[in-house]
């Protein structure tokens, strides 16, 4: 942390009778990031007490509180293992989950009449799938849906296993490569059951976060936005505030409100600065926003600073490979919007050889291409791109189009686009799904869609 500055005896005089309400004495000491900082680690550790308290009350076996209070402690130590760019800590992380894993199935055993082993097994699980990729991942998904469908099998109104389960197809939506109608009807599993859980506990925070990037997935933005912001009014304990607060990023991206996205884009990396989503939210907005003069001393660093916190090594092991080469090319962006041309053609070279055994990379990067192709004013590259064939009617849109993908709908960030814009369709908008009209940055400039 950086040094605390003391304020005089003399500063702090005009507040001393009470009258300037306590968000005008924040302001004018100038306190509000280091106050929001702490009050944020206090309310972290009254979650974890009130957490502690929860489950010493919710089971009359003392055996069961143990071993669930123990399995607290191994997702806890997993948290700030996970937190590490070095995959040998990743790798330390699941074979803590694991453990947790293992001491919540006792505790099982013990209180059978307890749901809470049960759910927290399903979320367990659940995590473990988030930092792996391919067969353990797929496994891991299974295994989180299986625990959820036993919860709700011994109670359907129950809405923490609610919960879980649209938490669990939200992720397989967001992190598989599924067809376009699997990866629809998951999305809506995950409303209906978030939706459910919160008619029945409306004071879950974390539901209306999920349901929220369950939203910007769909392409629903305002509605998005909403569920954020109530997530945000309802994280109490601070649990899930980053990814609300990058949720509330993307969705205002999405409607185009690039000074809404800077206030959450820079209180996230104000609050979290070692959380790599808030360096990377300030690189898309440093080549998003034309509003701002371009700055690739700025663009550059913070790729050097999110590639430092999440490297190559973690973003593969954790199913997220493309994000360093987006990174790149974010910043190649930003340097062709200040006339470096050169470089920024060097930055998509790098990246073509870097993806060139890779075909499911190869093609997130040509939208990349396509977008760094229309900032340097190459339109006819930009529509000749594979990802743009036979759609000379999207060069106009491309950039509206571009904050839908960085909103991060998918993990991938270019991975919404191809569900709207189909490679090899005959017609420039051959078979687009009608929910491409539901995003709002093409509906405020009155875009008809139609082939």
């Amino acid at each position: 942390m950086s040094a605390i500055k003391v304020a005089s005896r003399n500063g702090v005089k005009p507040f001393r009778d009470g009258s300037v309400s306590i968000d005008t004495v924040v302001a004018r000491l100038k306190v509000g990031s280091l106050a929001r900082r702490v009050s944020t680690f206090l309310r972290r550790r009254i979650g974890n007490e009130i957490r502690l308290l929860q489950t010493t009350a919710s089971s009359l076996n003392p055996r069961a509180r143990e071993l669930v209070l123990r399995a607290d402690k191994a997702r806890d130590d997993a948290d700030v293992a996970a937190q590490s760019h070095d995959t040998l800590e990743i790798a330390r992380a699941i074979t803590q989950l694991r453990s947790a894993d293992s001491l919540l199935a006792i505790a099982e055993r013990e209180d059978r009449a307890w749901l809470g082993p049960l759910i927290d097994r399903g979320w367990v699980a659940l995590t473990i799938a988030n930092l792996q990729s391919g067969a353990p991942r797929d496994s891991a998904f299974g295994s989180a849906m299986g625990h959820a469908a036993r919860a709700l099998g011994r109670n359907t109104r129950n809405a923490g296993a609610l919960e879980l389960r649209g938490t669990v197809f939200y992720s397989q939506a967001a992190l598989l490569p599924l067809a376009d109608t699997k990866f629809d009807d998951y999305l809506g599993r995950a409303a209906q059951d978030l939706e459910a859980a919160l008619r029945v506990d409306s004071a879950l925070a974390s539901a209306w976060g999920t349901l929220s990037r369950v939203h910007v997935a769909r392409g629903h933005v305002a509605d998005a936005e909403q569920a954020a912001r109530t997530a945000l009014a309802r994280d109490a304990y601070v649990k899930d505030a980053p990814s609300i607060l990058q949720t509330l990023f993307g969705a205002t991206l999405m409607r185009d409100s690039l000074a809404a996205s800077w206030t959450w884009c820079e209180r996230g990396s104000t609050d979290y600065p070692r959380d790599p989503r808030f360096v990377q939210c300030r690189l898309t907005l440093l080549a998003e926003d034309g509003s701002r003069k371009p700055d690739p001393k700025l663009a550059w660093a913070l790729v050097g600073e999110a590639n430092r916190l999440d490297p190559q090594s973690r973003a593969q092991a954790v199913g997220r490979p493309w994000f360093p080469i987006y990174r790149d090319m974010l910043g190649a962006v930003v340097s062709a919007r200040a006339g470096d041309i050169d470089s920024a053609r060097a930055v998509a070279r790098r990246a073509r050889l870097a993806v060139a055994n890779d075909s499911t990379l190869g093609v997130d990067l040509k939208y990349e291409e396509a977008l760094l192709s229309l900032v340097m004013g190459d339109r006819q590259r930009t529509l000749n791109s594979r990802c743009c064939a036979n759609t000379s009617r999207l060069a106009p849109h491309w950039r509206d189009l571009s904050r839908s993908i960085r909103a991060g709908a998918r993990y991938g960030p270019t991975r919404l686009l191809p569900r709207f814009f189909l490679r090899d369709a005959t017609g420039p908008w051959a078979q687009i799904p009608s929910s491409l009209i539901e995003i709002e940055s093409l509906n405020r400039r009155g875009t008809t869609l139609r082939q």
